[in-house]
């Protein structure tokens, strides 16, 4: 269109012109065009109204008033003709035929007229001519006709050769008819040249807007084709060129602006894609770097299991070059007995995008080119590549772990060996030492029950004689005292006797919160005020079998070591449970069977126990009391009753913090037989796989090695993935690190330097909607005395079996797990 534009205005257009935009420059092409086309238009528009009214003018007036003049003119020589041929015949009947004549001219007349009508001078022209008629009818025509009707022939035919009367009149009639048809002749000439102009005129219009259309049209199949055609035939050319790999071919910037504008841009796209590209080779060298120099062995495998990539560590495990090893299947380098699992992973891999186990470990197994076989750990990822994506598996020979977890296992069983082996010396010296004692014990309460009878005796006769001889009051004092050691003495021996499971003991089935609450009672007089007693008791406790006695001695000597630890006072806790004891639990006991118990915790606020100390508990005649104050047989013969009752004593005390003396004594009762015992501790046992984790990840803070090493253990055996922290500071200092995903925060209660609610607190400072399971060997009440208040986290009292923990690990993430879908 450009061009049409070049040629219409007989001038070139500047380089600066062409950069205008091709919409720009057919706008205003289409603006000069339509305005062409709008006046050759109108001009044609105006030369058909004109002509139209041309021809309407023509046909509707003049060609009526012609035939009107020449009707006129007809009829007047013919009326003309009439009266001389009367006048000549002298024939009457043709006075009536010129009469008729006169009539019918007359009609000509005012048709004339009428059409004449609102053109003057055609109206003063037909007057002139009528009266002109009129002037030869009144002078010539009437005085013949009249002759003739008097029958006078000669008088008419004298005045008809009166030429010089009738010669005027008649020239006068056809001259004014003549000048009349010359007028109406002209203006029909000049209307039918006007009707001729507007016909060319309108020609010429119409041949105009054709010539300017069909130029447009040239002008734009030209400006498409040099302006769109030729510069997008050359884009076309080199976008093909990069499309088939050329990268280097630069994209031309030609052709109008619009044009232009997309050449920059693809020309742009192109410079990106070869930057992109080459980042993308760097890149994929980049990874082959990191693929080669990866620790474990890496195959990359097409879905068919064709292995495709694999790097020096895979070389080095399998013994194949990296040549035999790429077109090699991976089935090749399994075991047959693991190639069915392989087809069973790739398939649910490959099938279900959502069910891939990313990350996760499969157990496989590796064959070797020698034959040979090693266990081996494969996880699998995928990877995006130009031949399509790929499946990497990351294969890690775990032969050496293996060994080592063997060797460690080995160790610990053998630790475990020697830590019965001593636990089994223990209680064969303290049952040699029970024995021992046993044997003096009785023997000397036998010494002593005699001492005591004598000393009776001596005091009864003494008494009568008191009231005859005042120098007998003092012996009777002195009888007095040696009564009250005796009978101390006796208490003493008692005990020894208890401990040796010397004493003969009446059992019965007991309930143990009617014992504890009826022996509160004793106690809280034995307490002193200074000691705030508390007993909570659970509903629905499982009885037990045992000597009232004994259980009440079990209480009356761990509340009085308790009140002894609290000098200043404090707050003593005795609770009862029932508690499900299970395989795992009791083989870190064995004093103990699975099944179910009843559990008394007694608690205290005191100066609590070290780990030295808490070793020696339970050894005849230890005590950390002042000489003199103590025995060393409280502990000892709580021991010696509960272990004879088949059940167990723990002990959970923190420096500075109290103590927590937990016994479990066996239920007793037809639902609690041995039989019954064995299927809970199946159901447990089938509750712990239900229960196991999914490979969550639990940071776990507790300061005592031991059960930190136990807890872990179960953890990690039962799924779950374990972050162990010895203290507080450090369980901030990995939480506090965002590359470790944690999912749960199990932390001990009491620790040294910082409690299991202050690193709750901490921890949440950077992981704020972490949950939190706290682990406990004191009740609330003491935790409450500590001013530690009750918290909306579950806690976990020690010691714990491996179903409980598992469940209230479980019950923990399961409720983290519904507040995030809220």
């Amino acid at each position: 269109m450009c061009y049409v534009m070049r040629s219409a205005f007989g001038g070139g257009v500047s380089v600066a012109r062409q950069r205008i935009g091709m919409l720009r420059r057919s706008t205003v092409v289409s603006v000069v065009a339509l305005v062409l086309a709008t006046g050759a238009f109108a001009v044609a528009l105006t030369a058909a109204a004109d002509g139209r009214g041309s021809g309407r003018d023509l046909s509707g007036r003049l060609v009526p008033e012609a035939a009107a003049v020449d009707s006129l003119l007809r009829m007047f020589s013919a009326q003309q003709a009439t009266l001389r041929k009367a006048v000549t015949s002298g024939d009457a009947q043709e006075v009536t035929e010129f009469d008729a004549e006169g009539a019918a001219l007359r009609q000509d007349r005012a048709v004339a007229g009428a059409l004449a009508r609102g053109d003057q001078p055609m109206t003063t022209r037909i007057g002139v001519t009528t009266r002109a008629y009129q002037a030869w009818a009144t002078r010539v025509a009437a005085p013949q006709v009249a002759d003739l009707r008097r029958g006078d022939t000669a008088a008419a035919r004298a005045l008809q050769a009166d030429l010089q009367l009738a010669t005027p009149a008649v020239l006068a009639v056809r001259v004014a008819g003549l000048t009349l048809q010359a007028e109406i002749t002209g203006e029909q000439r000049t209307l039918s040249g006007r009707l001729d102009r507007s016909y060319d005129t309108l020609l010429g219009a119409l041949i105009t807007l054709f010539v300017l259309i069909a130029a447009i049209a040239v002008g734009i199949i030209v400006a498409v084709r040099r302006g769109l055609l030729r510069p997008f035939r050359e884009l076309h050319r080199s976008v093909a060129a990069v499309a088939d790999g050329s990268y280097g071919t630069s994209i031309p910037v030609i052709g109008p602006a619009e044009l232009s504008d997309l050449s920059r841009g693809v020309e742009r796209m192109r410079t990106r894609l070869v930057a992109a590209l080459d980042e993308r080779e760097r890149a994929q060298e980049s990874l082959r770097g990191l693929f080669d120099l990866a620790p474990d062995a890496m195959l990359a495998a097409a879905p068919d299991g064709t292995i495709m990539m694999a790097n020096v560590k895979a070389v080095e495990v399998y013994g194949y070059t990296a040549e035999e090893l790429i077109g090699r299947k991976v089935k090749t380098l399994l075991p047959r007995e693991w190639r069915a699992g392989l087809a069973e992973v790739s398939k649910s891999y490959l099938g279900d995008r959502d069910a891939r186990p990313d990350g996760r470990e499969i157990k496989s197994a590796g064959l070797r080119r020698d034959g040979t076989t090693f266990p081996c750990e494969v996880r699998l990822s995928w990877l995006p590549t130009d031949q399509g994506t790929l499946v990497v598996s990351a294969i890690r020979d775990v032969t050496e772990r293996l060994a080592m977890e063997a060797e460690r296992e080995r160790l610990r069983v053998a630790g475990e060996q020697e830590r019965l082996h001593q636990r089994l010396q223990q209680s064969r010296r303290l049952e040699s030492l029970g024995q021992l004692v046993g044997g003096v014990a009785h023997d000397f309460n036998n010494l002593l029950s005699v001492i005591a009878g004598y000393a009776d005796f001596a005091a009864e006769r003494l008494t009568s004689l008191s009231r005859e001889d005042d120098r007998i009051e003092p012996v009777l004092a002195d009888i007095e005292q040696a009564r009250a050691a005796a009978q101390a003495a006796i208490r003493i021996t008692r005990q020894l006797l208890t401990f040796s499971r010397s004493e003969e003991d009446h059992r019965e089935v007991l309930d143990v919160a009617e014992v504890v609450t009826t022996a509160g009672q004793l106690l809280r007089r034995s307490l002193g005020e200074q000691i705030d007693l508390v007993i909570s008791t659970e509903p629905g406790l499982w009885p037990v079998e045992a000597d009232r006695g004994q259980l009440e001695q079990v209480l009356v000597n761990v509340a009085l070591n308790a009140r002894d630890a609290m000098p200043g006072g404090g707050q003593l806790t005795i609770e009862t449970s029932n508690a499900d004891v299970d395989g795992a639990y009791a083989d870190q006991r064995p004093s103990i069977e699975p099944g179910r118990y009843c559990r008394l915790a007694v608690s205290d606020t005191g100066t609590g126990m070290d780990a030295a100390t808490i070793e020696r508990v339970f050894e005849p005649f230890f005590s950390t009391k002042p000489r003199g104050r103590g025995t060393g047989l409280g502990l000892a013969t709580v021991y010696g009753i509960v272990t004879g009752l088949g059940g167990t004593v723990d002990i959970y005390s923190k420096k500075g913090f109290g103590t927590t003396v937990t016994v479990l004594l066996p239920a007793t009762g037809p639902e609690h037989a041995a039989v019954a015992d064995a299927d809970a501790g199946g159901q447990a046992e089938a509750g712990v796989e239900a229960l196991s984790g999914q490979g969550e990840t639990i940071l776990l803070v507790e300061d005592e090695e031991s059960l930190r090493v136990m807890t872990a253990r179960i953890l990690t055996r039962n799924g779950y993935k374990v972050c162990a922290a010895a203290g507080g500071a450090d369980a901030v200092r990995q939480s506090a690190n965002p590359a470790q995903h944690i999912d749960l925060l199990v932390t001990d209660m009491v620790m040294p330097g910082m409690l299991g609610i202050e690193v709750v607190a901490r921890v949440h400072a950077a992981r704020p909607r972490l949950p939190a399971l706290f682990i406990s060997g004191y009740a609330q009440q003491v935790l409450d005395f500590h001013g530690i208040p009750a918290l909306n986290h579950d806690i976990l009292q020690k010691p714990f079996t491996e179903a409980v923990l598992l469940s209230r690990v479980r019950r923990a993430l399961n409720r983290s797990a519904a507040a995030a879908r809220k």
